[in-house]
């Protein structure tokens, strides 16, 4: 289409999806109910189209006046088609067989339709097109999902089966109407058994979720759909199934721009994450590719300073849920993951590998040779971030030569945690909270209109604010610490940065303290890493610490009682010595102890120089809820009880402390104002 800029649609999106299946004349069909029922769903949850707004006519759907059938869908047809204005736009799709009879005459083919009768029993082409046209839509979709692989063998005298292109140009001079068709005439639209859908609605259903987005500017155009799912369809229909299936499109008069067939509504960071891992794993099972290494995802160049930089723990914890996602969906693949330890081995062995040696061929080539032969690399990126939206992008590219397999991704909306784990220290106070209408948030040029700011939003124009350590009225009350031995070390404040001193060797200590009066609850990262023991759901423990950068909303607490026994007699302090491996009256804790940043824990999960940063939240008792580069140095015992109490409840503050070489401390010091 014609690169032309299109106004942004401030209408509403309609969609009236019709799946036909259990077909009682000719033979049934499989898939397309699923097909219906997903594209359903990914138009809700990622599109933002409203439920009264979609119509779904399916073999299950209860109530018969829903069900494709002949008389249901001359009824409802008209009515729906004669809902929107024309600022709204429409998308009309169809699943089912298409026929045409002996006179020329074509027919989308409802659940009864009968071959012998399709004047009577099949949905007119012709006058589906007449009611399309009379909608005042200014934009309109049809998609068109026919000739299915197999249903060949239902060919009859009184009919013959028709492909989707065949179909959708029947509609090319209707105004204001794209249509998009599975395949062209001499082919099949493929049954993608293992996915329980046709593989052009599936690929179609993922573009919609976000993956075509290219761009990245939190919409997908009509150009940016048909591009991915043409490239899917083709490479998918003659990688896994030998066969050609090319989607068509067709572009009727007086379509203006290129319309925004979804505005992509945020999703939680981890489901997202989730869904870019199982496009990946797509990837690497049609391309027939071996082994994958995930990096850490990182940040847009122009977004460094809001989204922290290069001490953000964000961008680690986006790529260490991703490869653990790849991972078991590759248990039952025959691509593998890099193991984690061989790929932390391997970029230790270059001597500290940066984002600037992507861009080195022999840099990579020779990672590539110390990871395990890994051919394939996932590349993530945090992009356009505006508030609590943020854009997430993941490339699969070939380990030495650079070529780009495919690209996967998504809009996310951060949570108060996911927030606090890109490196800004902030105390929320209660009128965060209070919600007001604020501007129109715009994410990378798109519009969402008047919303509610967020404490996200609020959190965001504090960022410029001292560090809550310097502040002795937040001290007062709440105080982190950091000890070696019995020195108390002196932080240093540059604007929001707090920053300690230590060097290898040193033993350290977190204290924490509470004069509040009140419970609080906490939790502590170092260098990402929960410094709590995982538990499982029956109590049992195991040993896992040290594992992959946790997500601060999912790490373990502690808790801070200045009423507790523990304290009783004492100042209200807790210390911090390492990370716990055990719980119990023999409980074990290996210590925090400060090594060379190569050698860290933190170094060999993940390839930048995000080392060194501490980082501790406090969270009020959620009420009624009852709850069952630092390297690991030696291992001490002590009574390390679990208690039961309530769980986190709303973020009070988040604290990030960095540490480094006291050298380079002293300097930091003498340039601070």
């Amino acid at each position: 289409m014609t690169p032309a800029p299109a106004a942004e649609a401030t209408g509403n999106q309609w969609a009236v999806l019709i799946g036909a299946e259990a077909y009682e004349r000719v033979v049934p069909l499989q898939f397309t109910v699923n097909d219906v029922r997903q594209l359903s769903e990914t138009l809700s949850s990622y599109g933002g189209y409203q439920t009264r707004h979609l119509l779904e006519l399916t073999d299950e759907q209860a109530d018969a006046d829903s069900q494709p059938r002949i008389q249901t869908l001359k009824k409802r047809l008209p009515k729906w088609l004669a809902g929107p204005k024309p600022e709204d736009t429409i998308m009309v799709y169809f699943s089912g067989h298409g026929f045409q009879s002996a006179d020329g005459k074509m027919y989308l083919a409802p659940l009864d339709f009968d071959p012998q009768n399709a004047v009577e029993t099949g949905l007119s082409v012709d006058w589906l097109r007449d009611e399309i046209g009379k909608c005042k839509a200014d934009f309109k979709l049809l998609i068109i999902d026919s000739c299915h692989a197999g249903s060949e063998k239902n060919a009859v005298d009184d009919a013959t089966m028709m492909s989707a292109d065949v179909i959708g140009n029947q509609f090319k001079s209707v105004a204001g109407v794209v249509t998009l068709a599975s395949c062209k005439s001499d082919e099949k639209s493929q049954l993608w058994y293992g996915k329980q859908r046709s593989l052009y609605s599936y690929w179609l259903t993922e573009g919609l979720k976000g993956h075509a987005d290219r761009d990245s500017d939190g919409r997908v155009d009509i150009d940016e759909l048909h591009r991915y799912v043409d490239r899917r369809v083709r490479h998918t229909a003659e990688a896994s199934f030998s066969r050609a299936q090319t989607p068509v499109r067709i572009i009727g008069p007086r379509v203006v721009g290129v319309p925004a067939i979804v505005k992509l509504r945020p999703q939680e960071m981890k489901k997202l994450l989730a869904n870019m891992a199982e496009h990946l794993a797509n990837l690497m099972e049609e391309h027939r590719l071996e082994k994958v290494g995930v990096l850490e995802f990182s940040d847009d160049s122009q977004l460094e300073e809001v989204l922290g930089g290069n001490f953000g723990l964000l961008g680690k914890y986006c790529g260490d849920e991703v490869e653990r996602n790849l991972t078991l969906l590759s248990q039952d693949t025959d691509f593998r993951v890099v193991d984690r330890n061989r790929l932390r081995e391997a970029l230790r062995a270059q001597g500290g590998f940066k984002l600037a040696d992507l861009a080195s061929a022999q840099r990579v080539e020779n990672l590539a040779e110390e990871a395990d032969q890994m051919r394939m690399i996932a590349l993530g990126s945090i992009r356009g971030r505006k508030g609590p939206i943020v854009r997430l992008q993941c490339e699969l590219k070939e380990a030495v030569s650079g070529d780009l397999i495919g690209i996967t991704g998504g809009t996310a909306e951060m949570s108060e945690g996911e927030w606090a784990m890109m490196g800004q220290s902030v105390v929320v106070k209660p009128e965060d909270r209070a919600v007001v209408l604020t501007n129109a948030r715009s994410v990378a040029g798109t519009t969402t209109g008047e919303v509610p700011a967020t404490v996200v939003d609020r959190l965001d124009q504090k960022i410029d604010q001292p560090h809550p350590l310097s502040d002795p009225e937040f001290t007062d009350k709440l105080n982190v610490k950091i000890k070696v031995g019995s020195q108390t070390l002196t932080p240093v404040f540059v604007d929001n940065d707090c920053y300690v001193g230590l060097k290898p060797g040193d033993n350290y200590r977190i204290r924490l303290e509470n004069h509040s009066g009140d419970l609080v609850l906490v939790k502590v990262l170092v260098d990402g890493l929960d410094t709590t023991l995982k538990v499982a759901e029956k109590g049992l423990a195991t040993e896992l610490w040290g594992m992959p950068v946790a997500s601060l909303d999912e790490a373990g607490h502690r808790f801070l009682d200045p009423n507790g026994e523990e304290v009783r007699g004492r100042a209200p302090a807790w210390e911090v010595f390492g990370f716990t491996t055990q719980t119990g009256k023999r409980g074990k804790v290996r210590l925090f102890e400060v090594v060379d940043a190569k050698d860290s824990l933190a170094s060999r999960q993940g390839y930048s120089e995000q080392l060194g940063l501490l980082t501790i939240a406090f969270y009020e008792p959620a009420s009624g809820t009852r709850a069952v580069g630092t390297a690991a140095g030696d291992e001490q015992e002590m009574e390390i009880q679990r208690r039961q109490g309530p769980r986190p409840g709303k973020l009070m503050s988040v604290v990030h402390i960095r540490y480094l070489e006291p050298s380079v401390l002293d300097k930091l010091g003498q340039s601070a104002p």
